[in-house]
Order: C-alpha cells, then structure tokens, then sequence
C-alpha cells in the first residue's frame, strides 16, 4: 500500500491509498481504496463500512501518527 492522501473531516480521519497486486515484480493491477476511522473509535473501515484487516491498521496507524500534526 501506498499512501495518497491522509486528512480529517468533521470528526473522522481518512486515508486514501493505492495497492498494487504484484507477481514475479510485475505489476498487474492496482486500485484506490479509501479508509475511514472515525475519532472516538479505533478501528479503521473501508468505504463500504467493513472493518480493515489488522495488517492494514498497522500501517494506517502508523500513516496517521506520522502525519497527524501535520492534518490537524
């Protein structure tokens, strides 16, 4: 995952990202996925409101805390 975008609106932060599906260093196809978490929670969920994977919220977190004082 590559970070696109990271801000906060109203009372929820969202993360736009790219993935990229990648076999033998070619890539085949990548998508933008958006992630929302809302301030007084701590989980992340995806566009369609399912919960991330927690993979996927170690490094949405660690997007959020390295760029935090710079959105708010």
């Amino acid at each position: 995952m590559k970070l696109i975008n990271l801000s906060k609106k109203g009372e929820a932060y969202t993360a736009k990202a790219k993935t990229s599906f990648k076999l033998f260093g070619i890539t085949f196809s990548s998508t933008v996925q958006e992630f929302i978490k809302p301030v007084s929670e701590e989980n992340w969920y995806d566009f369609e409101g399912r919960k991330v994977s927690e993979n996927k919220k170690i490094i949405l977190n660690k997007w959020l805390k390295d760029h935090q004082r710079f959105i708010e």
